[in-house]
């Protein structure tokens, strides 16, 4: 009953019947998931659920990735969200990441569906496949059309108060269209980024509609000032290293926090790195030599100042934008702190610390927020379409900047 551990259902011809099938539709990557069922820390999950959404973002050996499960406790029993998951038609009611579905056909428990999304740049559409085991397993993965290999599971936990809720997610990102593929080209750990930010905008509509919460607003009320400091996570007294390794031991952590008009508080990115933490906090403060291992940095203008800070002048680019501005670096014997100054972000705020691991390895905390609104053009028209890509975008960056630095500290890169 799991597309996780074996291969396609035979339920495929419930779709054969009633649509003709394009022969493109082999030329898809088919994504695989993996459970983490049997070592996941229920209640240290729980606790970091407190904080907001969790994910754990998995990658390859090569930076593609493997998957993202997002982890967060609604206040439901199991039963009633997977009655509102195996529920397709009322999805555009309140998931923003599908405009339209249509049932094609049921058979052998096995639901087939039409989707579609209009996006600003671009559309989606394709054929899926839905089945689940009440009340603990939903999974879908895709038949035809667009990101036709892209794999999803749903678990579901009962916990005091609701259900922890972890929601894998295996985007085929060769469907997925131009920009997409593009952008994975350039840095494919932003693969992972694009599994993550619709990930969590798929959760935070379903977790809005079972506590019956209005929409976030369209257009919050900027923030304006200084970004204040980060609200750390107290790793070593809070939380222990050792709670957290089964999660670590799987790939990057990320906890993303909202405020009360649900727009970003902050992202903290935690990993394990294998070095012992000066050879990493040596990469992290040497800003000038970023753009060796950092392929979207085409400029980084570092000077140092008298007080000892350094001063950066840094460009950014992508396929389709590019940005630029400064900032000013301040190092510490065990941290690294970057607080915007100027330019297309001008609200932005970084922070680095290193936890030593035994001798030889690190946990490596990355807490990190950017008022990316005004950042360009393309910027503004995803965030006025869906203002929660917000979380997923900046999340995703911080955890493409820790992939690279703990690749080029432990001679990856």
């Amino acid at each position: 009953m799991s597309f996780v551990r074996r291969g396609p259902p035979a339920a495929v011809a419930l779709v054969t019947a009633s649509l003709a099938v394009s022969p493109s539709a082999v030329d898809a990557k088919t994504m695989r998931l993996t459970s983490r069922a049997d070592t996941l820390p229920l209640p240290t999950l729980v606790q970091l659920c407190s904080r907001g959404s969790v994910a754990l973002i998995e990658a390859n050996a090569d930076g593609t990735s493997r998957q993202v499960v997002l982890f967060a406790v609604l206040k439901a029993p199991p039963s009633r969200v997977y009655d509102v998951l195996m529920d397709i038609e009322r999805y555009p009611d309140f998931l923003s990441t599908i405009d339209r579905t249509r049932i094609l056909g049921r058979k052998n428990g096995m639901v087939a569906f039409e989707w579609a999304l209009d996006l600003p740049l671009f559309g989606l559409d394709g054929v899926r496949l839905q089945r689940g085991r009440r009340p603990t397993i939903v999974e879908s993965r895709g038949h035809s059309g667009d990101l036709r290999g892209t794999r999803e599971r749903w678990e579901l936990y009962p916990v005091d108060g609701g259900t922890l809720v972890a929601f894998y997610r295996a985007l085929d990102i060769e469907t997925g269209g131009f920009i997409l593929r593009t952008l994975v080209d350039l840095e494919p750990s932003t693969e992972s980024g694009a599994n993550l930010s619709s990930g969590f905008i798929h959760l935070r509509g379903l977790e809005r509609h079972l506590a019956d919460a209005p929409a976030p607003v369209a257009e919050p009320t900027p923030r304006t000032g200084p970004v204040p400091p980060f609200d750390l996570l107290g790793l070593g007294r809070r939380w222990s290293v050792d709670a957290l390794a089964p999660l670590l031991a799987h790939g990057q952590l990320a906890v993303i926090e909202s405020h009360r008009d649900g727009t970003l508080k902050q992202v903290a990115i935690l990993s394990l790195a294998d070095v012992a933490p000066p050879a990493i906090h040596a990469v992290v403060a040497n800003p000038a030599r970023y753009p060796e291992f950092m392929p979207n940095i085409s400029r980084q203008r570092v000077t140092r100042r008298d007080d000892g800070q350094l001063h950066m002048a840094w460009t950014l680019k992508t396929p389709v934008s590019s940005m630029s501005g400064t900032a000013l670096m301040t190092v510490g014997s065990d941290t690294v702190e970057v607080n915007a100054l100027t330019g297309d972000v001008p609200r932005a705020r970084l922070l680095w610390r290193f936890i030593p691991l035994g001798k030889e390895r690190s946990v490596v905390a990355y807490y990190t927020y950017s008022d990316i609104r005004a950042a360009s053009w393309v910027t503004r028209l995803l965030l006025n379409a869906e203002p929660l890509l917000e979380h997923g975008m900046v999340a995703a960056a911080g955890a493409v900047a820790m992939t690279a630095m703990t690749a080029r500290a432990e001679g990856r890169r």
